[in-house]
């Protein structure tokens, strides 16, 4: 896990090799988020897995000075959607997820996000993501449900 933390950045690249399609004309890419939560992309497996790296900015923080809960849930949920992209090939929206906090992250700390397919149906994909801090220990895990809005046909 630790290893994660030191690779560079490919953001760049993956946003290119997943994008580069005429399919995404006229959307928003990458998201406006993408930018405000500052993720780095570590790692990708072709439609198969992506990994990022975030920073916990003081912003980002609960009132007891760590991580907020719903700003650990857009960590992962920006890990997922370009994955889901990837994937699909069009448009996806969650339909449904579901976390499970193990603990807690404070400010300026990183935490890797590591983002699967699990299944592929023709409307739907299903994912799992964990989160771990610079130790490597697990801070949540989560599945999402994403629906694909169009599919083209390839």
């Amino acid at each position: 896990m630790k290893e994660y933390f030191s690779k560079p950045d490919i953001s760049e690249e993956v946003l290119k090799q997943v994008f580069n399609d005429e399919k995404f004309e006229g959307l928003t890419i990458p998201p406006k988020c993408h930018f405000l939560l500052g993720g780095k992309t570590v790692e990708y497996i072709n439609r198969k897995s992506l990994s990022k790296i975030f920073t916990v900015k003081p912003e980002f923080t609960n009132p007891i000075n760590i991580l907020q809960g719903g700003i650990l849930v857009a960590f992962m949920d920006d890990t997922i959607g370009p994955l889901s992209y990837a994937i699909a090939k069009a448009p996806i929206v969650t339909t449904a997820l579901n976390i499970n906090y193990v603990r807690s992250v404070g400010e300026n700390q990183k935490v890797l996000v590591i983002a699967e397919a699990i299944t592929v149906s023709p409307i739907n994909i299903f994912f799992e993501a964990k989160a771990f801090d610079e130790k490597g220990k697990l801070v949540a895990s989560m599945t999402s449900q994403n629906l694909i809005l169009k599919r083209n046909k390839n």
